[in-house]
């Protein structure tokens, strides 16, 4: 993709071929950035994109949009250090989806066990359970 309006179009299109090219297809992290800021109701579709940076990651997961934050704790690939952060996150379900992703090492499971949600607790603590 080389423009925000490109992706914005692609995923707005009522078309599965177009939804499934703005979920696969790269774009420069200036596209990204450029669709973030201006398109915000998008965020979390960019951060859907099976092919975005870990810069972008890390913008995203800083980013004011709940949604966007989420996919970003649920996606595999994402970087240690941004699951760290955002196990502090200020919304729940963003925490929530840390304990849950697969990826989350011990430590940062051991601090979402004493999460406030229980929800959230419970999810941590069930994956260490796992761990052993």
């Amino acid at each position: 993709m080389n423009s925000a309006s490109e992706f914005v179009a692609l995923r707005t299109s009522s078309a599965p071929s177009d939804c499934y090219r703005a979920a696969h297809e790269s774009a420069p992290d200036e596209v990204w950035r450029d669709v973030v800021i201006n398109h915000p109701e998008m965020a979390q579709w960019v951060a859907h994109n099976k092919t975005i940076s870990t810069h972008m990651m890390e913008f995203i997961a800083q980013h004011g949009d709940v949604n966007a934050r989420m996919m970003i704790a649920m996606k595999g690939k994402c970087p240690i250090h941004v699951l760290e952060m955002l196990a502090f996150d200020d919304h729940e379900s963003v925490r929530n989806a840390v304990a849950l992703n697969r990826k989350s090492p011990l430590h940062i499971l051991l601090i979402l066990a004493n999460d406030e949600w229980e929800t959230c607790a419970s999810n941590a603590t069930r994956r260490i359970a796992m761990t052993k």
